[in-house]
């Protein structure tokens, strides 16, 4: 869907990957990577992660698009914190939606450098997150907080607190997903505080400073800024554009 759309347009001019090797970085699901296969051509496709959620994409991929199998292009691994790739695999391209938000802060110097070694000359690396920790929903619990800026007016042990006095009936337009349909409530909240406790507060200046200190070049970078709502009183203390950008989409290059 659109994740896969935006990466394709972004990777490519038109959106078109015929013969790319790609690498999907904290692959999730893979449905994505499934998008970028049957939607825009991909030569292949690699996704990595940490957990191995993408071993129902074969349910989900027959119940939905009726499919037998999945396209013999896509191949998923679980890898370890901070594992290299860099060496392993030959790709031409790299992407990686809404992850590098709940990386641990000190390994992300050497993941960006090792993902930059794992690019060749000229390759291309897709990297976007949304939302962005101080925007208005930035703990990613707005079905549970639809106050915004909710996680930075409280305590984390109210967030705590508030996630799990939530009942279902309370849920705000909660994404019913792979990681809700899966699990029992009681388990679906402790997964999202999981989430939340894994946040590194990274902001999109100190993301790109960092991809630069890997090595790479910005070759384009677009940010999401959200006008409303009204900034509460009590965050003063933080820069006006911080608490409204919500996300940051950057193309960034191995020179």
């Amino acid at each position: 869907g659109y994740a896969a759309d935006q990466a394709a347009h972004w990777l490519s001019p038109g959106g078109n990957l015929a013969g790319l090797r790609l690498l999907d970085f904290g692959c999730g699901d893979g449905i994505t990577d499934l998008g970028l296969v049957l939607r825009h051509g991909a030569g292949r496709l690699l996704g990595v992660d940490l957990n191995r959620p993408f071993d129902h994409l074969p349910k989900l991929a027959s119940e939905n698009l009726g499919l037998e199998a999945l396209p013999p292009q896509l191949e998923f691994i679980q890898i370890e914190p901070g594992q290299a790739l860099a060496g392993r695999f030959e790709v031409d391209a790299i992407l990686s939606w809404s992850v590098f938000e709940h990386v641990d802060r000190a390994m992300l110097p050497g993941i960006l450098a090792d993902l930059h070694a794992l690019l060749p000359a000229g390759g291309r690396f897709f990297l976007q997150i949304e939302p962005l920790y101080h925007s208005p929903h930035g703990s990613h619990l707005a079905a549970f907080l639809p106050e915004p800026w909710a996680h930075l007016l409280m305590s984390a042990e109210e967030v705590e607190r508030r996630v799990q006095d939530t009942t279902l009936d309370d849920l705000v337009n909660v994404d019913r997903d792979l990681a809700f349909t899966l699990s029992t409530f009681e388990d679906f909240k402790n997964f999202v505080l999981g989430e939340f406790r894994s946040l590194n507060g990274i902001t999109a200046d100190e993301l790109l400073d960092l991809a630069r200190a890997a090595g790479f070049t910005i070759e384009r970078e677009e940010r999401g800024r959200l006008e409303e709502p009204d900034i509460p009183a009590e965050l003063a203390r933080y820069d006006e554009d911080l608490l409204r950008t919500n996300e940051i989409k950057a193309l960034l290059r191995r020179g």
